[in-house]
């Protein structure tokens, strides 16, 4: 059922709470720097003419990837500013404003409560789960597939053709920033059919009624796709895909538990190192890894059954909300890896349907001791996800900075020209934030343009081969400080 949306008044002033918040978490992005496979990407996304735009159209790109889109827009904001990462992190933070927005208008017409769709977005826009993809300009896929994917499901509500021709080009545009917009046609056909009057046969034709034109664009795109060769996530070697029932509960418990608790600040407490280790336990297999498969589960299914509870007096919309996170993070339940940015766009849907179980059960409380105004205790998760990511966006300001003086050491240590020089030792992660993760390489080919020698990342390259090869020059890094 399609209901109207606040009053003008209310809503410019929910915008501007929404405004409000989400400024203050992008806030400390503008100051980060580049890391990582920052590099790659924008290395890859030069534009020196037309043939280069036709090039990230017609070919795969990084990693075997066709995410044109993307790759575009770095390449604007190398044209435009060279390597100052400031246009980089102010882009990644006006789409994340605009989803936030987004949100708050999707809410608005499926949840029939103005306060519902504020602390919604507002929660939305503030998430701690939401540093990685915001403040990673590699992550700026995550987002923009995020925002065209809910534009999709904005239009789809209007039920005009006009709105509906949008929505089929918006699609097109969602598929070639990344491959998550492959459940649209899913997503419209439910809809569809939740929305239709009439016998449950009338609700199904009308949801494939709705979603056939989705269903051919895509498959041109995977025609496209497979002509210029590129991987899907499930044939990349990169990604690893399987199709398992213990590892799609691992997912969805790791998930569930990192939608709810700031898992990466909490185990700061105990050390820096304390998140990889477990990671590196529960992927090694043996007694020990299944032994904390079985905690992680545990925990999973004891908020899973609180989330259940919530669902259960929230009503359709609140399973409206579970069922889309769901759809939009099923492709993440079937990957060997996990990554927080993955939950960018299924969070939208969590967090509706959490905010809706929330609210039915103060109602419920009301009768008795509270009132309805409780609801603005949702307050209190704001703040506290506002200071989660204070901490947790420190990871990426200062991995960008350490990504820095890595340049810095590497470039003035003077080789012999036409002798390759290969790096040991080079950061890879801070806390939940990369440093040269990936991208060292690109980043000396950008940083040192005038040198007569190549600069190599040697411990990978011994990983990958064994061996060094003789007559080249070898330099480990030293101490780093910040690192």
């Amino acid at each position: 059922m399609i209901i109207p949306h606040p009053d003008n008044s209310s809503q410019k002033a929910h915008i501007a709470l929404l405004l409000l918040a989400g400024f203050l978490f992008i806030l400390p992005s503008l100051n980060d720097g580049l890391v990582s496979d920052d590099y790659e990407l924008i290395e890859e996304g030069r534009i020196t003419g037309v043939e280069d735009v036709w090039t990230f159209f017609t070919e795969p790109g990084h990693k075997g990837f066709y995410r044109p889109i993307p790759r575009l827009l770095l390449g604007a904001n190398q044209a435009v500013h060279g390597l100052s990462p400031f246009g980089y992190h102010l882009l990644n933070a006006v789409l994340h404003l605009a989803m936030s927005l987004a949100v708050y208008r999707l809410a608005c017409r499926i949840s029939r409560h103005p306060g519902i769709s504020l602390a919604t977005s507002v929660l939305f826009a503030v998430h701690f789960i939401h540093v990685e993809p915001v403040y990673w300009v590699s992550a700026r896929n995550e987002l923009l597939v995020a925002l065209i994917y809910i534009s999709i499901l904005l239009l789809i509500l209007r039920s005009d053709l006009k709105s509906g021709m949008v929505a089929w080009g918006l699609f097109l545009l969602g598929l070639w920033c990344k491959e998550t917009a492959i459940t649209v046609p899913f997503v419209v056909g439910i809809l569809g059919m939740y929305r239709e009057t009439g016998s449950p046969r009338d609700r199904v034709r009308h949801g494939i009624r709705v979603s056939f034109p989705f269903w051919l664009i895509l498959m041109g795109y995977a025609a496209v796709r497979w002509s210029v060769g590129a991987d899907w996530p499930w044939t990349s070697q990169e990604i690893g895909f399987g199709i398992h029932p213990f590892l799609i509960l691992k997912n969805l418990g790791q998930y569930s538990i990192q939608l709810l608790l700031p898992v990466r600040s909490l185990l700061d407490i105990f050390g820096s190192d304390t998140y990889p280790d477990m990671t590196q336990i529960v992927r090694s297999g043996g007694s020990i890894s299944t032994g904390m498969m079985l905690i992680i589960l545990s925990i999973a299914f004891i908020l899973v059954t609180i989330m259940g509870a919530l669902l259960k007096t929230g009503g359709p919309t609140a399973r409206i909300g579970l069922t889309f996170a769901l759809l939009t993070a099923l492709p993440y339940l079937l990957m060997q890896g996990t990554g927080l940015r993955y939950m960018y766009l299924p969070s939208a849907g969590f967090f509706l349907a959490f905010v809706i179980g929330a609210k039915a059960v103060m109602d419920t409380w009301g009768k008795s001791r509270f009132t309805r105004r409780h609801l603005y205790l949702m307050a209190l998760p704001v703040a506290l996800s506002l200071l989660v990511t204070l901490d947790q966006t420190r990871w990426w300001d200062q991995a960008g900075r350490i990504a820095d003086r890595v340049v810095e050491q590497v470039g003035a240590k003077a080789t012999v020209p036409g002798i390759p020089l290969y790096v040991f030792n080079i950061p890879r992660r801070l806390h939940g934030a990369y440093i040269f993760h990936n991208g060292f390489e690109a980043a000396m080919r950008f940083y040192t343009l005038k040198r007569m020698s190549d600069i190599y990342d040697g411990d990978r390259i011994l990983e990958q081969n064994g061996v060094i090869p003789d007559g080249v020059a070898v330099f480990h890094l030293g101490y780093i400080e910040g690192f």
